[in-house]
This record gives C-alpha cells, sequence and structure tokens, in this order.
C-alpha cells in the first residue's frame, strides 16, 4: 500500500487488489487514510452506488456530527 496517497479512489483500489482479504484490505486501508485526510470525500459516483443511500445519510450523518473533531 503506498503510504503517500493522496487519493482515497487509488488507495481502495490499490489495496483490494493486492489478494487475499481484499475486501478487509481495503476497509482498512481506506480508514486509514481517512484519519489522515479527515476532508477527503467518498467519489460521488461511488456513493451513489449504495442500495440505501437514505438510510446511510440517516445513520452516518447524525454520527459524523456528533463524532467529528
Amino acid at each position: 500500500m503506498n503510504l503517500n496517497s493522496t487519493d482515497l479512489t487509488q488507495t481502495i483500489e490499490l489495496a483490494a487488489n493486492l489478494g487475499g482479504d481484499t475486501d478487509t484490505i481495503a476497509t482498512i486501508s481506506a480508514s486509514l487514510f481517512m484519519a489522515g485526510h479527515q476532508h477527503a470525500l467518498v467519489p460521488a459516483d461511488w456513493y451513489q452506488c449504495l442500495c440505501h443511500v437514505e438510510v446511510a445519510e440517516r445513520i452516518v450523518g447524525p454520527f459524523a456530527k456528533q463524532f467529528a473533531s
């Protein structure tokens, strides 16, 4: 994994293509990336692929507001 990456999409795609337990590796990579790039956003086209966008917004929105620094 490139620890100097400045792009969330690149980070996730690289991690997912490493092989092995790719969903876990990509999730950890994305979490570490976001810890260091707190203003990064999930690409809009990825976000729109969620099956339940309204549910995610209802749950994640208040959580992020409460726990964001």
